[in-house]
């Protein structure tokens, strides 16, 4: 797939455009935005956690670097990047790790049966949580971690940047079951520095976890309709950019939630089409996080979703139509700032005489018809 930057599709469609442009996506707007911000989360049948990273065989050569009282780990003095907590730990103060930012590994003691929730909050770059066996109060998958009681879980960057947070959710909701827990019980659940608290949902008589609020630099934000964390909606998740991103679509059908560090949240909203013929011009679009920036990607829903052989050309009006498009998002007094930086083109990205002779397939439509012919047919039945 050739994609082009806003220079060479300016070139393409023959017209003078600015090399960039800046679009204003209006809070009030009924925009449309994807089930997932990169390639989908849910990932059937690829396990979401990678090769577990190697420990130190003899923690002792870092105990003196942990100050514990009474059984609580009060203070990681270390730099370790791998760390065990002693199995002397019943409990992880709040600040325990308040210096400690490079820990990317963390394996719970035996006894380990508490743990503050701002603990997480101050690993950002922690990838793996594991618990040892004979611990009786946590389950892990690697990159979540989950309280027997449902009282806390805890997502990893290992798991909300890979893309894989839907699928992760799936398999802890699973193991909670394999181990007595009701899901129902969850709680609140920690990803990077936002707290979100959860609800039991109710859909064809089968409980699931839903996310009733997120409270993320200071602001506490209640959400309408909890956001399944599992079923067909597809939870999403990330920071980028002194942003939280926060949402949950189906078909490019939900809402997102976007919370910056200066105060402000931005509600994006995505509406059914009333009817089909609102898929012309119907746009859907989904955040990402790309090299630490927030970034916003557009497809127009005639090429998000298509169910038959030949759905593309459906409604296809013309070769260097835009197929897909991406940029760099920011929020600015309330509102989406887009600044559109690739294109992709129709003739791009699919081959469409081959698209073209599956949809007559499908469609039963004269064999003598040409693909020109039918574009500007289409053309002229959505202007």
């Amino acid at each position: 797939m050739n994609e082009k930057t806003v220079e060479q599709y300016a070139d393409v469609k023959a017209k003078k455009k600015p090399a960039m442009l800046k679009w204003i996506v209006p809070v009030a707007a009924c925009l449309v935005l994807a089930a997932v911000a990169i390639p989908l989360l849910t990932q059937i049948g690829k396990s979401p956690v990678n090769d577990p990273p190697v420990i130190p065989a003899d923690p002792s050569v870092y105990e003196n670097d942990f100050v514990i009282e009474g059984g609580v780990l009060l203070r990681y003095n270390g730099t370790v990047g791998n760390v065990v907590i002693p199995d002397e730990v019943v409990s992880v103060a709040d600040g325990a790790f308040a210096n400690a930012g490079s820990v990317t590994s963390l394996t719970l003691g035996k006894n380990t049966a508490e743990i503050g929730n701002a603990v997480f909050a101050s690993l950002p770059v922690l990838e793996f949580v594991s618990v040892p066996e004979g611990n009786a109060s946590f389950l892990s998958t690697g990159h979540v971690l989950v309280s027997r009681d449902g009282g806390l879980a805890f997502a990893s960057v290992g798991a909300w940047k890979e893309d894989q947070f839907d699928y992760v959710v799936v398999e802890v909701v699973k193991e909670m079951k394999r181990g007595g827990v009701a899901a129902e019980n969850m709680k609140e659940l920690v990803i990077g520095p936002a707290t979100v608290s959860l609800t039991a949902r109710t859909v064809d008589e089968t409980v699931y976890p839903a996310a009733s609020a997120i409270c993320v630099y200071g602001q506490t934000v209640t959400f309408a309709e909890p956001i399944p964390l599992v079923l067909n909606g597809k939870f999403q998740a990330f920071e980028a950019a002194d942003c939280f991103v926060i949402s949950s679509a189906t078909y490019g059908v939900g809402e997102s939630y976007i919370l910056t560090k200066d105060g402000q949240c931005v509600t994006v909203e995505s509406p059914i089409p009333a009817k089909n013929g609102e898929f012309w011009n119907d746009t859907i679009i989904s955040f990402f996080e790309k090299n630490g920036e927030l970034c916003l990607a557009k497809q127009p829903r005639k090429y998000f979703i298509h169910q038959v052989s030949g759905g593309y050309m459906q409604y296809c009006t013309s070769a260097d139509e835009i197929f897909e498009e991406e940029g760099t998002a920011s929020v600015e007094n309330g509102t989406v700032v887009y600044l559109p930086i690739t294109f992709t083109t129709v003739e791009d990205a699919i081959d469409m005489e081959q698209e073209f002779a599956d949809w007559k397939a499908t469609c039963g439509l004269a064999d003598d018809l040409t693909l020109e012919e039918y574009l500007k047919r289409n053309a002229a039945a959505q202007e």
